[in-house]
């Protein structure tokens, strides 16, 4: 999900923003050049101290239903501590659903917390530079900013698994990326579902899909990719579904690979089974998550709710907050239903498995060995469901 997520999000009007603020965050450029973190064995020696001392932690919360700790401190007006989370990501459908269907405010008053929920441009500039305890973010993207301060992070849920699909033009001959070598590409950035469709063209057609290889040519959009590659300025590009329901509803635009997304193909190429790669996933921050499992455990449950609303009636979800998604009329709303109903990328569980934590930090391992991500990276910690 960025729905972005479950609900891909071109920016649109939020739904109840009286929980939603665009806070101003500093760049993570910004924050470097402000604190020099420790770097190379110490770093790696406090990080992995900070990973196993939350997850410890957490699993004792899970086992043993500890109650929620306080997590930021605010001074309310009667001079008592309100326990608040910080929580940053994209304008999400299920986040909108938990506000508006009053499941928010039920967990806040039967916990005694607060949820501060703000939409930053980059979620995890918010985490980097410590104005957000919890972020909602690409799961490949976590060892990319895990260096760029002291902020520990911490895979603690999910969300979704990769929906994005490549697309191209109705009328070219193309059936995979092997067809379009030496074309232009056009994507959103070279993080996320990027990195995932890098791992597949390797696997699959032993190509480089990244920027500078040879193989490709890459364009960066920060808006409709898929508009790209309609007006002919890229052969194909990877895309959200959900972001390019007129083209594809419409026919003007076709996928590759039969339609499968990445989460589908990576899973078949690299034999997954039902671990289907994660995509968006829930980062903690590992002090806060040693100093309050049992809000965080808390906090996934919550997250459930949304899954599972989603999960039950996407149709309902679609056409509560069309500005979450690229639809635009009834028809739109439909055939978006129908395509979810047979893809649906949404997590059926917050809680990670053992065998989906063991394929990410696979496909971490991999993206270094193909140098998609720098090879000094290290691994995130991940919180996996049941283990005490």
């Amino acid at each position: 999900m960025q729905m972005a997520d479950l609900c891909g999000a071109p920016l649109g009007p939020v739904s109840r923003a009286t929980r939603l603020r665009r806070d101003v965050v500093p760049t993570v450029g910004a924050v470097g050049a402000a604190a020099s973190p420790p770097t190379g064995r110490r770093r790696r020696a406090l990080v992995g101290a900070a990973i196993a001392a939350a997850l410890a932690c957490l699993a004792a919360a899970c086992g043993g239903g500890a109650a929620p700790r306080s997590g930021s401190g605010d001074d309310t007006a009667d001079g008592d501590a309100a326990v608040v989370v910080r929580f940053a990501l994209a304008p999400t459908a299920t986040w909108n659903w938990l506000v508006d269907s009053g499941e928010l405010e039920a967990w806040e008053n039967r916990h005694g917390v607060r949820v501060e929920a703000s939409n930053p441009y980059a979620p995890f500039t918010a985490f980097v530079s410590g104005h957000a305890d919890i972020v909602l973010v690409p799961a490949l993207d976590v060892p990319s900013f895990a260096d760029s301060g002291e902020r520990t992070p911490v895979v603690v849920g999910k969300h979704s698994t990769d929906r994005s699909v490549v697309l191209t033009r109705r009328t070219t001959q193309a059936d995979d990326l092997s067809d379009v070598v030496e074309e232009r590409i056009a994507v959103r950035n070279e993080l996320g579902s990027t990195l995932l469709w890098g791992l597949i063209a390797a696997q699959a057609h032993s190509l480089e899909l990244r920027d500078g290889s040879g193989d490709f040519d890459f364009v960066v959009s920060s808006f409709d990719v898929a508009d790209v590659v309609e007006r002919g300025e890229a052969a194909a590009c990877i895309c959200f579904p959900d972001q390019s329901v007129a083209e594809l509803s419409t026919g003007m635009l076709h996928t590759l690979y039969g339609g499968q997304s990445a989460g589908q193909m990576y899973t078949h190429l690299a034999g997954l089974g039902d671990a289907e790669p994660l995509d968006e996933v829930l980062v903690a921050e590992a002090g806060w998550l040693a100093e309050n499992p049992g809000l965080a455990d808390a906090f996934l449950d919550l997250w459930q709710r949304g899954l599972d609303a989603w999960n039950r009636d996407p149709r309902s979800v679609i056409g509560q907050y069309p500005q979450m998604f690229s639809v635009e009329s009834d028809e739109q709303i439909a055939w978006l239903a129908d395509y979810v109903s047979g893809r649906n990328w949404a997590a059926e569980s917050v809680r990670i498995t053992e065998a989906e934590r063991d394929q990410y930090l696979r496909s971490l391992g991999r993206l270094r060995d193909l140098g998609l991500i720098d090879a000094d990276l290290g691994d995130p910690g991940v919180a996996v469901e049941g283990r005490r």
